[in-house]
């Protein structure tokens, strides 16, 4: 696809899988049996003229534009991961009116994690 481009496959893939239609609704217009193995070699056909055009295409334009469908918009990368740590079949949304993370929760749970460390030791420490 990075040779050609994605139109020139989208062009020549159309062309080829309307051959395909056109000698299959041909051979299987005859009735007979000979052409009816050869509309079959035809969807067989069709189906490589879709692996090679429409296939690759449609997969890396959906790739390319995942980033809209799921938007991140001030979370760190670590954040990400609380937003689906809620569970459930809708992960919290409903219940926190649609933002189940603030940003740098993470940061802050660390903190709040680090300072517990930090007394628990320097109460063990008082204590022996």
């Amino acid at each position: 696809m990075d040779r050609f481009g994605c139109r020139v496959l989208l062009m020549v893939s159309a062309a080829g899988l309307s051959l395909c239609f056109i000698m299959v609704a041909m051979l299987l217009s005859f009735g007979q049996l000979q052409t009816a193995y050869g509309a079959t070699a035809f969807i067989f056909l069709f189906q490589i003229f879709y692996g090679l055009g429409w296939l690759p295409v449609s997969l890396v334009l959906s790739i390319g534009n995942q980033h809209n469908t799921f938007t991140t918009k001030s979370l760190e990368l670590e954040d990400v991961n609380l937003i689906f740590a809620k569970g459930g079949f809708t992960g919290g949304v409903f219940s926190s009116r649609g933002r189940t993370v603030v940003p740098h929760q993470h940061a802050q749970e660390t903190e709040i994690g680090a300072k517990q460390e930090t007394d628990i030791i320097e109460y063990v420490q008082r204590q022996s």
